[in-house]
């Protein structure tokens, strides 16, 4: 799925530094939708749509798994020792961080999370 994303980005003019955090971002919620949202089987469908809207690269990424919504996880605990800390939550607040905005809502039995980034300039040559 990322594959065929940059493909599209880089024919589209999207910066390598804006695809970057992207891909990054959509292989996390794509592990978390097949690993929580569809179990044990890790059978289920999951569908990435992307475009550019002014400066802006907008993603919507939906399934069919129950209903959940990212955005309501409590933040993780990123100051306690790492032997300490329970595990999980890291990517969906990397998410947060990373992307501009973050939303989600349920219809008709499907999840739909929308992610905007902002494309960032190309990295200076040199």
């Amino acid at each position: 799925m990322t594959e065929a994303l940059a493909e599209w980005a880089e024919a589209a003019g999207v910066p390598p530094r804006t695809m970057a955090s992207v891909s990054l971002m959509v292989d996390e919620l794509v592990a978390n939708i097949v690993t929580h949202g569809y179990g044990a089987t890790g059978a289920g469908d999951v569908r990435l749509e992307a475009c550019i809207e002014d400066d802006k690269l907008v993603l919507l990424l939906t399934d069919h798994a129950f209903a959940f919504d990212p955005l309501q996880a409590p933040p993780p605990d990123t100051t306690s020792s790492l032997e300490d800390r329970e595990i999980g939550g890291l990517g969906v607040h990397f998410v947060r961080r990373m992307a501009d905005e973050v939303s989600y809502r349920r219809t008709a039995g499907t999840n739909e999370l929308r992610i905007v980034k902002r494309l960032a300039s190309p990295a200076p040559r040199g």
